[in-house]
Parts: structure tokens; sequence; C-alpha cells
């Protein structure tokens, strides 16, 4: 659809959208959307460019680089707030520097203890938590194991860093209850029930994936276990700021890479195609972008 340009007011900068990132946790509304109702505008994990600024709009230049919170991405302009962006590093694609995700990412490994003496489990390894296995490969742990139920994704995580990926269906039984700290990132039901098994007794259970649909039930074993559970996301915004700027240091450093997990990108044209692939799973799919 054609709509006029959006206007930048008090704190505010416009920005024209390089990539936007196709996050699951916007599935639901865009698969479920009636035909019959009103337009809803997806996209929240823009990269762009400062095109213009509102008053009082401190600290950013036109053309100047930058990712953050906002939206909606999907589109060729975006309204953000100005304290909301940080810059993009040099040389790095649009498509590789999204920082939202990057946030939540950083800010869930920057809660969950990993020592070099601790054995890890990453539950789900599409896009957020191939993420985490990347930080998680950082910390230097003495194991790090990945489960899925997709080969390529396991195949994905060996590369990027995993001593070992299982299929969830052939998990060896002495991995059960023996993992020092257990990263839940699929967002359902059955792979939060398999993390909190595989933790040990006083093990870490990171719940990374994101649960939007319907209650989770809380497993009595872990009261018993003594488990520390650790939420990944906060709603503050100074802290989530913080994780943004250590994740793209990291990406700066060449310490963290999108370059592996951004698999398919379509135009603005595209869009049902971007989520469609949620369902469709075309081959190699991790993540894809919108590029206007």
């Amino acid at each position: 659809m054609e709509a006029a340009d959006p206007t930048p007011g008090p704190g505010e900068v416009l920005v024209r959208v390089s990539a936007s990132g196709v996050c699951a946790s916007e599935y639901h509304g865009w698969s479920e959307h009636s035909a019959d109702a009103e337009p809803v505008r997806f996209g929240h994990e823009v990269v762009g460019v400062v095109t213009d600024l509102g008053p009082d709009a401190r600290g950013w230049q036109i053309g100047d680089r930058v990712t953050g919170f906002g939206g909606p991405g999907f589109a060729d302009l975006v309204v953000m707030r100005a304290d909301a962006l940080l810059p993009v590093p040099p040389g790095i694609p649009a498509e590789h520097a999204l920082g939202e995700p990057l946030a939540c990412i950083a800010e869930a490994f920057a809660r969950t203890p990993i020592e070099p003496r601790d054995t890890v489990v990453v539950v789900g390894t599409g896009f957020m938590g191939l993420g985490f296995l990347q930080l998680a490969k950082l910390a230097g742990p003495a194991e790090l194991v990945a489960v899925d139920y997709q080969r390529h994704l396991r195949d994905l995580a060996l590369k990027i860093g995993a001593s070992a990926a299982y299929h969830p269906d052939e998990l060896p039984a002495e991995l059960r209850a023996r993992m020092t700290v257990s990263i839940e990132a699929a967002g359902t039901a059955g792979a939060l029930t398999l993390a909190g098994e595989l933790t040990a007794p006083h093990g870490t259970l990171c719940v990374l994936g994101y649960h939007a649909r319907g209650p989770r039930e809380l497993d009595l074993n872990w009261w018993y276990k003594g488990l520390s559970v650790v939420h990944g996301f906060t709603p503050q915004r100074a802290r989530v700021m913080h994780a943004m700027s250590t994740g793209l240091d990291l990406i700066r450093t060449h310490r963290f890479s999108y370059q592996p997990l951004i698999t398919h990108s379509f135009d603005l044209s595209g869009v049902d195609d971007a989520f469609a692939c949620f369902t469709d799973r075309p081959t190699g799919f991790v993540k894809s972008v919108i590029i206007p």
C-alpha cells in the first residue's frame, strides 16, 4: 500500500529502512489476521539510514546508519525515537546488524552465568538459539550441546561451535539431569520441559524462547532439583540498550555474526512469503529479512 511519508516529532528521527528482520513473535498476528479486518503493519527489527531529524533529536546526523527499537519496519520509511537507536558498526551489511534481536540474545547471555567448567545445552537452535550458542561459545564451556528437530539446524550449530548436536528423540541417556546450564530457545512447552529435564541439580535454566501461545506448566521437579530459573527478557529500556551496545560491539570485533543465520531475503512485496517461511520451512531456512 502507498502512504504519506511519516514526519518525525520531538526527540524522533526519520529512518530510511535498509533491512528489517522477520520475527516469529509476529507470525500469529500475520497468520490469524482476517482479510476483513483493519490492516496491521509489522516489523520491529530495523536497520536504516537517518534522513530527517525532529525537534530535539540529539545525537544523530542525516546519513548516520542506525539500528534499534521501533516500527513498523516493513516500509520504506519509519519514525524512531532518537534515544532508542545505536550506530551500525562500519563495514557491516544492514541485514547483519539487526539490533533488536541481538539485544534480546545479549541480555539473556548476560543474565546466564556460564563458566569454563560448565556443561551447556541449547534446546531449539533456530535463529535465537544459534545466536545464543555463538555467545555461549565465547564463555568457553567444557561442553556445548545443541538440540533441535531439524537436521540442517543441528549441522549449523556444529559449524558455529557446538560440541555435539542431537535430535530430541535421540538424546543420550547420560545427558539427562547432567547439564549445568540449559537454554530453552524454542518458545514451546515441549522445549521448556526438555530443557528442565536436562538441567542438573542446582543448575541454571534460562528461558530465552518467546512463549506467546498459552500458559506454561512449572515442573515441580525443578523445585526439587533446586534449579535457578532465569528469564532472558527484560522490560527495562536501559538494560536492553546496554545489551544491544554489547552485541553490536561483538559484531564490530567479529566475535558474533549474523552471516550464517540470515538465509532468506524478500522485498516489500514478499512480506507474505517471508512469514510463510515459518510454516513452509524452505531448504536451509533460519531467518528472513525484508529489504525494501
